[in-house]
């Protein structure tokens, strides 16, 4: 495993400042990309390994969706993620990790930091998981083609009602008919690419009970392990009412009722001690060295030497 850190367009200069992750993460937004140069070229001059994570905005405010049947949206969204494939090429980075979408569409207000549901727009899982398995089997031909990864990363159970302030937006939620993680499963078992955001993968159900989510946390990354090249870590408090917390790794971070303990957190991340091709990056809101630091010491305890 490489243990790495997240940036963003108005981040990077502060967090990496005068420290170098492994690999680096890129909160990417396609319509944004000449805010990007300067960042790219410092990331391909101090030869640090990177990947894109992909965001974007559709006509009418529309989040990108890539398991809803609408003909435009379909054929948007595919565009916008080809584009960042494109990108990825150009700069020499190593994947793009995009969110599967919803069976429900939404629009998404970057600046303001929040989804909502467009009323009457709502599709089966049956309908919305044929879109889906269509859709990412042509960005994976797109993305393998020009020889970078296309990963699709596993969603909560529900939405916050902004993200502007995540401990207070999360504590009303909101239901988009997230992609469920049965359907990432059913991608890895056709050979496509995953990334797992285990406090995602956790909020996959609603339960009080933190020894049921930790063992259903635990099956589905087991599940998802083989296929599995990318793993967000973050922890949560409670309520565990669907939705991700963004709180961090570091050992104060535990001394909180957080979901999962770092003991869990130890065993999740022993599934893949052996492995070299898994990129590790926490998706904290605040302190990012210094969990990307905590980050490192968890994988020393477990034995990893990579």
């Amino acid at each position: 495993m490489i243990a790495g850190i997240k940036v963003g367009p108005l981040t990077w200069k502060h967090i990496l400042h005068d420290y170098r992750p492994g690999i680096c993460e890129v909160w990417f937004r396609v319509d944004w990309l000449d805010r990007y140069s300067d960042l790219f070229a410092f990331l391909r001059r101090e030869g640090i390994p990177a990947g894109l994570h992909f965001w974007g905005i559709l006509a009418d405010g529309i989040a990108p969706n890539f398991a809803y049947p609408d003909k435009e949206v379909r054929k948007s969204s595919l565009e916008l993620v080809k584009r960042s494939i494109d990108a990825a090429v150009q700069n020499g980075f190593l994947y793009v990790n995009i969110h599967p979408g919803s069976y429900r569409l939404s629009r998404v207000n970057l600046d303001r930091l929040f989804f909502r549901p467009i009323p009457g727009r709502e599709v089966s899982e049956a309908t919305g998981s044929m879109v889906l398995h269509e859709n990412i089997k042509e960005l994976d031909a797109y993305a393998q083609n020009l020889g970078v990864l296309l990963l699709t990363e596993t969603l909560p159970a529900k939405e916050p009602m902004h993200w502007r302030n995540l401990i207070k937006g999360r504590l009303k939620t909101q239901d988009l008919c997230n992609v469920p993680v049965s359907q990432l499963i059913a991608l890895a078992q056709q050979g496509f690419f995953i990334c797992n955001d285990l406090c995602h993968t956790a909020m996959d159900v609603v339960s009080d009970d933190r020894d049921f989510l930790f063992r259903q946390l635990l099956e589905k990354t087991k599940l998802l392990s083989k296929q599995t090249r990318l793993i967000h870590t973050n922890t949560m408090p409670p309520p565990f009412n669907g939705t991700d917390g963004h709180l961090g790794i570091r050992k104060q971070d535990f001394t909180e009722q957080v979901f999962p303990s770092r003991e869990q957190m130890k065993q999740l991340l022993s599934l893949f001690v052996d492995r070299d091709d898994v990129w590790v990056i926490p998706e904290p809101y605040s302190d990012h060295v210094n969990n990307t630091t905590a980050l490192k010491d968890i994988l020393e305890e477990i034995g990893h030497t990579g």
